[in-house]
């Protein structure tokens, strides 16, 4: 990863609730936009599901989550981590595993 990337990916990281997002897609696997939105309301780290959708199409665009949308009735779009989100979320559970 270029240091570009790092820069654009930590500065998106630093907004409220999306490394929360990027976590519970890691901990759950494929995940529906229903229940990260659930997740992130009901708990209320976020306020809006715009934030969330901004946080997924950001994660899209940066390759750290794939989208895929089921062709079936009703329509259903399910995100899960890539292989460079997958490293990339394990470097930040080992940083964040430092501080013990």
């Amino acid at each position: 990863m270029d240091k570009a990337s790092l820069i654009e990916i930590m500065g998106k990281l630093s907004k409220k609730g999306y490394y929360d997002i990027l976590l519970f897609i890691s901990e759950k696997g494929p995940a529906h936009y229903s229940d990260i939105l659930g997740y992130m309301l009901g708990n209320k780290i976020v306020r809006s599901d715009a934030t969330v959708t901004q946080a997924l199409n950001s994660f899209a665009k940066l390759n750290l989550v794939k989208r895929k949308i089921s062709q079936e009735r009703p329509i259903r779009t399910n995100y899960e981590l890539t292989k460079k989100g997958k490293e990339f979320v394990r470097h930040l559970t080992e940083l964040q595993s430092l501080e013990s």
